[in-house]
């Protein structure tokens, strides 16, 4: 992997992670006896012989670099270690990035288990975006990496849309967070605190947005430069892409091309959507939305912003259906512009995140999208190799390479940013990212934040200063439930729900900076999180699980599996899967 920082900061190798990641995940194991428990565990009851079916096959287990996500890194190689004490055969492989994870995690679906995470963004506060990810119809091409098809959870997620009255679809929201709790297409590993750093020295005046810390458009707008360095420089982990507007690779994408090609509406220092391009909007009835723009606005080439324009982005996005926004225009039938500052939205039900998709979906220029497709030969607009970068934003476009994005400020903006320009450094990894902080060569981090000890050694520079509170971030592991995975039993994904040391990885790893794993929506998003839930083990009742080796393995026994002399894991004779449990042995 290339260092990607463009002042010659040494890359921080992964090899020696990996290797001893892949060793603890391919070592022989000693025999154990069938029902025997695992080391440091309660010891389980013998099993009672069994007729043995197939061996459950090798599978993948996509984990982070401990360059990329260290403290998932250290969680995950102690789960391959747990699966191999339990009998399974499993293969390393490790993602140095978010497009590397997406990349390993689709079409073939060649894996059994995947770890990454969602990073505290501001519309992640809409719980749409966070449990919209396991609608059935995102299985094989979009968000829902798991490959999870439920009926009842898809109606469980139509509700929640459909309800206007907030406490009634808090309701429907906390049956979808206890349905994904009981069918087990993910484990939520932990949820870190929010540890951003930022240098006080150089800019002030900056917003931290509950939940989410500094990375947000209102900063990147509001941040004042302190001394002659005007410059709002960022640095972030991962790989620059070519912020196709209709196809973000991943969160740090989506965030700047809003800056570039401006939505309707933008979250404010609270959490809320309040109108931006827009002037106002209204409900006309419960599928019918009225949006007045700003008068005399323009386009970074000159040409004004128009309501035909706003009309003709909605409705190409409702055209070519782009996975990203998919979930956001779902129910938008057609964007009518009846006026030159006013678009009518009819909706083919009422839908409740409405306001976050008018803060989501970029407006593009329809002087230059309208035939961009057919000039560049391309099948859609998110196979466009060429983009045309004219949008609106408070930021234009100024050049691209493949360690750094540089965005100058749209003087003509009614809200220009305080910084002069916004210049975005890509790093390898995230040790060379803070020796660039320290350096004071870059001034923010992105949303993933800082290792523990880079925020205790933060404090050792007087010119840094440390932001640490509750955050939205979820970081998860995700069963692969294709059948091509034996994780489509939920025997399997049961058992594995109990071999993650959820207090452990909070205690040992974040050092306390965090909670233990509990659901898509953190408990920092205090409105949305279910926590009626039980954090422990509750006969009787849908419920979050705990560290139980002994438990796992009583589980797949009970369930008809078995283990040859050598300790390896086999299926039961004549086995049929069970793909999604009942209440009843959901819960026992």
């Amino acid at each position: 992997m290339r260092a990607r920082s463009n002042r010659g900061y040494l890359r921080i190798g992964t090899v020696v992670f990996t290797v001893v990641l892949v060793s603890l995940a391919c070592a022989p194991r000693a025999a154990e006896s069938p029902g025997q428990a695992a080391p440091g565990s309660q010891k389980a009851a013998p099993a009672p012989a069994v007729a043995l079916g197939d061996t459950v096959p090798r599978f993948k287990i996509l984990t982070p670099t401990a360059a990329y996500r260290p403290e998932q890194a250290e969680a995950c190689g102690m789960m391959a270690t747990e699966l191999q004490k339990l009998g399974f055969s499993v293969e390393v492989a490790t993602h140095p990035s978010w497009g590397g994870f997406v990349s390993q995690v689709g079409k073939p679906f060649d894996w059994g288990i995947g770890c990454a995470g969602f990073v505290p963004r501001e519309d992640r506060l809409e719980p749409n975006q966070l449990i919209g990810t396991y609608e059935s119809s995102f299985a094989d091409d979009g968000p829902n990496y798991s490959g999870y098809k439920s009926a009842e959870y898809d109606r469980a997620l139509a509700a929640q849309r459909a309800e206007m009255d907030q406490e009634k679809r808090r309701a429907a929201v906390y049956k979808a967070q206890e349905i994904l709790a009981r069918d087990l297409p993910m484990i939520t590993q932990f949820h870190p605190a929010l540890t951003h750093v930022y240098n006080k020295a150089k800019f002030g005046d900056v917003v931290s947005i509950p939940g989410v810390g500094l990375w947000n458009v209102t900063n990147f707008v509001k941040a004042t430069p302190l001394t002659s360095d005007t410059v709002y420089r960022v640095g972030f982990v991962g790989d620059m892409n070519n912020l196709n507007p209709l196809r973000p690779v991943g969160s740090f994408d989506a965030d700047v091309i809003r800056l570039i090609w401006e939505p309707l509406g933008k979250f404010d220092s609270t959490g809320k959507v309040g109108p931006w391009l827009a002037e106002k909007w209204e409900t006309v009835n419960p599928t019918t939305v009225r949006v007045t723009i700003r008068d005399g606005h323009r386009f970074h080439d000159g040409q004004p912003v128009t309501a035909r324009d706003v009309a003709f982005s909605y409705n190409y996005m409702i055209k070519w259906k782009p996975a990203w926004y998919r979930a956001a225009i779902e129910p938008f039938k057609n964007a009518e512009a009846t006026d030159s500052r006013t678009v009518v939205f009819t909706l083919s039900e009422p839908f409740a995140p409405l306001v976050l998709t008018l803060a989501w979906v970029p407006i593009l220029p329809e002087h230059i999208w309208k035939d961009v497709v057919e000039k560049e030969g391309a099948k859609s607009p998110v196979e466009l190799k060429n983009i045309p970068r004219v949008g609106s934003g408070p930021y234009r476009w100024v050049s691209q390479t493949q360690q750094v994005l540089r965005l100058a400020r749209n003087e003509a903006h009614f809200s220009p940013p305080k910084a002069s320009e916004f210049l975005w450094t890509a790093f390898s990894n995230r040790e060379s990212e803070f020796l660039a902080m320290a350096n004071q060569d870059i001034y923010f981090h992105e949303q993933k934040g800082l290792t523990i000890a880079q925020m205790e050694e933060a404090k050792n520079y007087p010119h840094l200063e440390v932001i640490t509170e509750p955050s939205i971030d979820v970081t998860w592991m995700i069963f692969n439930m294709r059948d091509n995975s034996p994780f489509k039993d939920f025997a399997l994904r049961h058992a594995v729900a109990h071999l993650l040391d959820y207090e452990g990885i909070v205690r040992d790893i974040l050092k306390g900076f965090g909670e233990p794993g509990r659901g898509m929506i953190a408990p920092a998003n205090k409105f949305w999180h279910n926590a009626e839930i039980p954090s422990k083990e509750t006969a009787g009742k849908t419920h979050y699980h705990q560290y139980d080796p002994a438990k796992a393995r009583q589980i797949l026994q009970e369930a008809g599996f078995g283990w040859d002399q050598e300790g390896k894991l086999h299926f039961p004779k004549d086995y049929k899967p069970a793909v999604l449990p009942t209440e009843q042995n959901c819960c026992k």
